[in-house]
């Protein structure tokens, strides 16, 4: 199974849904917002073998529209959830068009359009703006019900980077929220890597749980697109 994917393993996989869907007679626009490692692929910000998803905030996906990405993971060799909405966490079982709002509303989440080579019938995509890519990694960071690792801090430092801002004054100047105080964690992050420690401040709620002998998936789930190794209601690896 392919796991090691860059930006046009994925834009092979989506001219394939997009072709499959058609193939099944679909009539309507199966839409992506991409947050997460894919966004990441889409701004520059990553190389091939960071991702092996698309995690988009969208509800849950159809009958039809399932079957062919399922269609389309078994033609490439794909994960079968190559593309999945896990970003987004629902209840009962069910993921709606409210519980995608109250994630945008978390993340002052605002999306562009995702130009890919020729054109595609019934797939439209668009992903994360950098703002609000680091605001999910700032969440990331700051351990709200699922835990952090190096990765999420690694992935801060590189959008506010791309951003212009390169220590903390900047990133506060760039991103207002930051200055929060339930970012309190991310600002450390931020002056702890800016300064050259090359540490993160505070010890994550994964190395907190190995610690205390729990396993995986008491009290934090496993494999949270935004928070790396805990899965929770919001959030974007």
């Amino acid at each position: 199974m392919r796991t090691d994917l860059g930006l046009e393993d994925f834009t092979e996989s989506l001219r394939a849904l997009d072709a499959e869907l058609d193939a099944r007679g679909y009539q309507g626009e199966l839409e992506i917002r991409a947050l997460g490692g894919f966004a990441l692929l889409a701004h520059g910000l990553r190389e091939s073998g960071y991702t092996a998803d698309i995690d988009t905030a969208t509800p849950d996906l159809t009958p039809v529209e399932r079957a062919a990405v399922l269609a389309v993971a078994k033609a490439l060799d794909l994960p079968p959830d190559w593309l999945n909405n896990d970003v987004v966490m629902g209840y009962d079982g069910e993921t709606t068009w409210d519980d995608v709002d109250a994630l945008d509303v978390m993340l002052e989440a605002d999306y562009e359009p995702l130009d890919l080579p020729g054109a595609l019938a019934h797939v439209s995509v668009s992903v994360a703006t950098l703002e609000t890519l680091a605001k999910a990694k700032a969440y990331a960071c700051e351990d709200i019900g699922f835990g952090r690792t190096p990765k999420d801090a690694d992935d801060l430092m590189e959008v506010c980077a791309r951003l212009g801002a390169h220590e903390l004054s900047e990133a506060k100047a760039i991103l207002p929220w930051l200055s929060d105080p339930e970012f309190s964690v991310a600002r450390d992050v931020i002056r702890a890597r800016s300064e050259g420690l090359g540490i993160d401040p505070r010890p994550s709620s994964s190395a907190v749980i190995a610690d205390l002998g729990l396993a995986a998936g008491e009290g934090v789930h496993a494999d949270h697109p935004m928070g790396d190794d805990a899965q929770g209601r919001y959030g974007a690896r």
